[in-house]
């Protein structure tokens, strides 16, 4: 982090929040050809040509900012080695894409604040 930099830091939690934004917040990122949530570890699948519309003011926006973690109803990473413990919320979630939907910060709120009540119920 910016106040340890190269520095490994390691916290013990019973439940986290992944609040890091998509792309531009750095939460997800492209390693090569492929597309990753950086915290997870998970890939995300290989960038295709498809998935990029050359026509960049598009309102629909570009379908691949549409990838994102795969949730439960609670918000919840639906993956084992999570054990329902790893919520996300905004830019994370998958089939969101904020430029062509227009409501980031909207859906950044309901769904940081649901996401954050279900992480201290586990607690």
């Amino acid at each position: 982090d910016q106040y340890h930099p190269g520095t490994k830091v390691e916290y013990t939690a019973t439940a986290v929040v992944l609040a890091t934004g998509g792309f531009l917040g750095g939460g997800i990122s492209a390693r090569h050809t492929s597309i990753w949530i950086n915290l997870l570890e998970q890939e995300l699948g290989n960038v295709q040509a498809s998935q990029i519309n050359r026509n960049v003011v598009c309102s629909a926006g570009q379908e691949i900012l549409r990838l994102g973690a795969d949730v439960n109803d609670d918000l919840s990473v639906k993956t084992e080695d999570t054990w329902g413990r790893v919520f996300v919320c905004g830019e994370l979630l998958k089939g969101f894409n904020a430029a062509s939907e227009r409501s980031g910060a909207g859906v950044a709120v309901a769904t940081g604040c649901k996401a954050g009540k279900n992480a201290a119920a586990k607690a």
